[in-house]
């Protein structure tokens, strides 16, 4: 009976010496200590960062190292884990994402638990055609895309950007229809990205240099970086497709020609910042239709504006200082055009071949010549209280003009101001007439044949100054008649 009450007490006391006498089942765990849980080198980034994937079907392995039993999950269903869960030690989970055929990008979350540790992964997938990535270190950005770069018609980009990236983008990916870099940063260093002919041109810090961006023939969209300083010359030059920029608040310059020939580019964004922009920069945008330009630009520069065919609206500062050669030149659909008191410089090409414009507002101290060259519906011309002369050929070719009046504070009149017009009426505000050199128009170049032009045209001046008109001669009395009212 003893020897059964034993063997009894055995059986019931056997599950608890298993239970209790190992600290571990096998798998590593060690128990009764803190979580341990070191990513990789290589995966840190991804539990700080993210994981960024293209629309296709793709895979990335991460590892880790850990003293507990881990379990990984998702939650999303085109976002897998394999395996699921693993021992304590070294661990390693491949992240799957299926085929993304939608053009919308999306994201998921995977959570890692180690012991009573929660750690994080988002993963984030770019619509079709769209890739996103996080570009570290600078001039890894080939690398990270592999071969799928040739169906990307997106590019998300953030991260650092030097020349070895940027060069890869002008030679690789130049048929890229979409290029968002707003919140990545251009570095320098790296390779060059280009030869101008005269010397290789390598990336610089915050800014965007040289035909950087220049060449992307189909990009309808691209976003510039937060961070850049300056825009160099012909950096989106080229970019037929491009619709819209918004620059960034910081920019103070824009180089020569930097978005010339973006024919269909309708919607500029200049901050404030800007104070200085170069030559042609936007010639050549023919779709443009209207512009505001910082207080803090006070040049208008040689060719701006040169051939945006659709323009029509222009809103500049009131400190601006000069008017450059062919600032509008071939601004067919301009039909207005002030120029400020400020205005110092104007020159005689500013708005040659403007064949719809109509109005002309002078509030400059001088009026200038310009080449009226095929600006023949200009019907209108206003003259502001700050003018006190008109130059030589000022009106020359206007042959639209038919009326016109002159402010009392306008001083002094330079010859043939009226050449090749068909003036019917002027008015003069002055009941001192104004000092002129000569006749104020004739119907030829050589002014001795000096035929009187003028002759169809009715001369107002104020009541009581008819007689001081008279008594100056020429040109005065070259009119039709002079009429007091």
């Amino acid at each position: 009976m003893k020897t059964k009450f034993y063997i009894l007490l055995l059986l019931i006391t056997m599950p608890l010496f298993v239970a209790c006498s190992s600290d571990d089942d096998g798998d590593g765990e060690e128990s009764g200590i803190a979580t341990r849980f070191t990513p990789s080198q290589e995966s840190t980034k991804y539990f700080a960062n993210g994981i960024d994937f293209g629309a296709n079907s793709s895979e990335q392995t991460v590892t880790f190292t850990t003293n507990k039993r881990w379990t990984a999950s998702s939650t999303e269903s085109w976002c897998t884990i394999t395996p699921g869960k693993g021992s304590a030690n070294d661990g390693t989970m491949t992240i799957k994402v299926s085929e993304n055929k939608s053009y919308e990008n999306r994201e998921a979350v995977v959570t890692l638990k180690t012991g009573e540790l929660n750690n994080y992964i988002t993963v984030r997938q770019g619509g079709a055609g769209t890739a996103k990535l996080y570009v570290y270190p600078a001039g890894t950005l080939e690398q990270q895309l592999g071969n799928d770069y040739e169906n990307i018609k997106e590019l998300i980009l953030t991260g650092e950007l030097n020349g070895t990236d940027f060069k890869f983008l002008k030679e690789k990916m130049y048929n890229i229809e979409g290029l968002d870099i707003s919140e990545a940063r251009i570095v320098s260093g790296g390779d060059s990205y280009m030869f101008n002919g005269t010397e290789e041109i390598y990336t610089e810090t915050d800014k965007v240099t040289d035909s950087l961006l220049g060449g992307f023939t189909k990009a309808k969209s691209i976003k510039l970086p937060a961070s850049i300083t300056s825009i160099g010359t012909g950096a989106l030059s080229g970019c037929q497709e491009l619709t819209s920029i918004d620059i960034p608040q910081g920019v103070t310059s824009i180089g020569d020609m930097a978005f010339a020939g973006c024919y269909n580019l309708s919607s500029v964004n200049i901050p404030e910042t800007v104070t200085k922009i170069g030559k042609s920069a936007f010639s050549i945008c023919i779709h443009l239709t209207k512009i505001k330009l910082p207080e803090g630009v006070t040049k208008l520069s040689d060719g701006l504006f040169a051939n945006c065919s659709d323009l029509k609206d222009i809103t500049y500062s009131f400190k601006l200082d000069s008017i450059e050669s062919s600032a509008f030149y071939g601004c067919t659909s301009l039909e207005k055009i002030i120029i400020p008191k400020s205005v110092k410089f104007l020159s005689w090409l500013a708005w040659s071949g403007c064949t719809n414009l109509k109005t002309l507002e002078y509030h400059s101290e001088k009026i200038w010549w310009t080449n009226n060259t095929g600006c023949h519906n200009v019907s209108n011309i206003i003259i502001g209280n700050e003018v006190q002369e008109i130059e030589l050929w000022a009106f020359r070719g206007y042959k639209a003009l038919q009326t016109l009046t002159i402010p009392a504070n306008v001083k002094k009149l330079k010859s043939q101001i009226f050449y090749g017009c068909n003036m019917e009426t002027l008015y003069m505000e002055a009941t001192t007439p104004p000092e002129t050199d000569g006749c104020l128009c004739t119907d030829d170049m050589d002014y001795s044949t000096h035929t009187n032009a003028m002759s169809k045209c009715t001369l107002y001046v104020p009541r009581g100054a008819k007689a001081a008109y008279e008594a100056v001669g020429c040109p005065w009395t070259d009119f039709k008649e002079i009429v007091e009212y």
